[in-house]
C-alpha cells in the first residue's frame, strides 16, 4: 500500500534511495542485453528503463499501477498501467530480463515465482533488491541531512505482525506513508529455488540484490 503520489515528489522525498549506481548495478548483472526484451516491473518514474535503453535492447516494458507516477515515460518506452499480476498475466511476450528495483516487497507471494518463470524466456533472469534485516517492531526515527537536494530528513519505520510502516517526510513537503511485507531471505530463496532457479546474491551493507536465472 501506498498513497498516490507523482514521481517528480517521489524522487525528492526519497533521493537517498534511488542511487543512479544502483540502478545501472542491477541492469549490468544481467549480462548482455543486446536485442533482448526487458520488463521494469514497479517501474515508477522510468530509470531503470531508461538505464536498459542504454544497452540497445530489443524493447522495454515499463510497469507500474500509479498513473501519476509513470505518466512522464515516453516512447520508445512501452509504459502500463496495471498491477504486477496483471502484467505477468496479460502481457504475452517473453522476456530475457525481468527487474524490480525497490519494489518487490509491495507484491510478491511464494506463488509469484512461477508467474516470474513464465513470463521469463529460457535462461532469463529475474533481478530485484530488497532488504534482510527484519524490522524492529518499536518505531525507528532516523534523521539526516541529503546533500543532493539540500533538505533534512526523517524517517519513521516499524513492523506490525509482517508488515512494514514507513512514514517519509522532508523540510517544506508532506509527508507520505506506505507499508509493505517483510520477506526474510529464507523465504526468497524457498520460492525461487522450488521453481528451479539457479540463485546469486549480491549483499550491500542492508541491501540484497538476488539474481535469480531460468535453468
Amino acid at each position: 500500500m501506498s498513497y498516490e503520489i507523482d514521481s517528480k515528489t517521489y524522487d525528492k522525498l526519497y533521493a537517498k534511495y534511488l542511487r543512479g549506481d544502483r540502478t545501472k548495478e542491477m541492469v549490468e548483472l544481467a549480462g548482455s542485453l543486446k536485442g533482448k526484451r526487458v520488463l521494469d516491473l514497479c517501474c515508477g518514474g522510468g530509470r531503470l528503463s531508461r538505464e536498459v535503453l542504454k544497452r540497445g535492447i530489443k524493447s522495454v516494458c515499463a510497469v507500474d499501477e500509479s498513473l501519476t507516477m509513470i505518466d512522464p515515460i515516453d516512447e520508445p518506452i512501452n509504459k502500463f498501467c496495471m498491477t504486477v499480476d496483471e502484467a505477468l498475466s496479460n502481457l504475452t511476450s517473453t522476456f530475457n530480463a525481468i527487474f524490480c528495483q525497490q519494489g518487490i516487497n509491495y507484491w510478491f507471494t511464494p506463488e509469484h515465482a512461477e508467474k516470474i518463470k513464465r513470463a521469463l524466456a529460457p535462461k532469463g533472469v529475474f533481478i530485484f533488491n530488497t532488504f534482510h534485516k527484519k524490522p524492529s517492531t518499536v518505531p525507528r526515527v532516523k534523521h539526516y541531512y541529503y546533500e543532493r537536494t539540500g533538505l533534512n530528513y526523517i524517517e519513521v519505520s516499524w513492523l506490525v505482525k509482517d508488515m512494514v510502516k514507513h512514514v517519509q517526510i522532508a523540510e517544506g513537503m508532506d509527508p507520505h506513508f506506505t507499508e509493505f511485507r517483510w520477506i526474510s531471505p529464507e523465504e526468497f530463496n524457498k520460492a525461487f529455488s522450488k521453481e528451479g532457479f539457479k540463485i546469486t546474491l549480491k549483499s550491500d551493507g542492508v541491501t540484497d540484490i538476488y539474481i535469480c536465472r531460468k535453468i
